[in-house]
């Protein structure tokens, strides 16, 4: 408040639900922006259901639907949670897609490194569920993938060693971790929000190979093959890519195209909303 009387701001944007309440402190001359980053009501459901602890932040749809009303705007990240939102009877909500800037191209590989895939990810418990039964479902196959998987992050700890797998800890650099698999992995079986390991391989020139758990609110966009479950996937895997090197390229190349495309939609739909916020502020400022 000190900031504001010294400054007189015009807009504020708050970050999470939780923290709706700052809101309270600025007047009706104040435009207040809340970004919700993912829908908590109820949240710890999901995890109930797939026998798991809840974990992190979880609320009431009545204490989130308070939140949310403090604000002139309350921005989702995806389509469906803006729709849920909005379902919910609020009129306030506008979407904003999360992007991150392309900091690699689509470029065919070169080297002689084996066609590599990889999943980054950190602990969390759905993570650490999602790949024990993508792992097992590969390995139960019988005949091992003929291609590495190289796995970073937090997640390392909780998977255990098995032919083909490659486990790298924890990366200093994301593009070190980018620029040593081909294809980017997302065998999630289920959890809450944008999956951020499903868009930021879009960032360094990967494309991605998913669950639909793990495309939650990208599908509309979508280009590259998504998958129901582990087992459609792990299936894939094997058609697609395990009858032999110049198959495994060709089919490498059509994906990466395949990817390009969906990194355009995103791009596009992204400055769409940018554009649309935009106009929305103006007529307010």
């Amino acid at each position: 408040l000190d900031m504001h009387r010294l400054r007189g701001y015009s807009l504020v944007h708050v970050n999470y639900v939780w923290y709706a309440p700052l809101l309270d402190q600025f007047g009706a001359d104040v435009v207040k922006v809340l970004d919700t980053h993912d829908v908590f009501g109820e949240r710890r459901a999901k995890y109930t259901a797939a026998g798991m602890k809840p974990q992190w932040f979880s609320t009431t749809y009545a204490d989130e639907d308070s939140a949310l009303r403090r604000a002139d705007a309350a921005l989702a990240i995806q389509k469906e949670e803006a729709a849920e939102l909005a379902a919910r009877g609020h009129r306030n909500i506008l979407y904003l897609p999360y992007v991150e800037p392309a900091l690699r191209p689509f470029e065919p590989r070169v080297g002689e490194r084996p066609l590599t895939f990889g999943y980054l990810g950190s602990g969390n418990d759905w993570n650490i569920l999602s790949m024990a039964e993508f792992l097992s479902r590969l390995q139960a196959r019988g005949v091992p993938f003929p291609h590495p998987i190289v796995v970073a992050g937090g997640v390392c700890r909780h998977v255990r060693e098995g032919t083909g797998v490659i486990k790298l800890g924890f990366v200093q650099e994301l593009h070190t971790f980018y620029d040593a698999i081909d294809i980017a992995l997302n065998p999630m079986v289920g959890g809450t929000g944008l999956k951020i390991k499903t868009v930021e391989p879009l960032c360094y020139g990967k494309p991605v190979l998913t669950t639909l758990p793990g495309a939650q609110g990208l599908t509309h966009l979508w280009q590259m093959p998504l998958f129901e479950d582990n087992a459609a996937l792990t299936d894939h895997l094997f058609d697609t890519f395990g009858r032999g090197t110049a198959q495994a390229q060709q089919s490498l190349q059509q994906l990466s195209g395949q990817a390009a495309v969906t990194r355009q939609a995103l791009d596009a739909e992204y400055d769409g909303q940018v554009d649309r916020l935009a106009r929305w502020l103006a007529s307010r400022l």
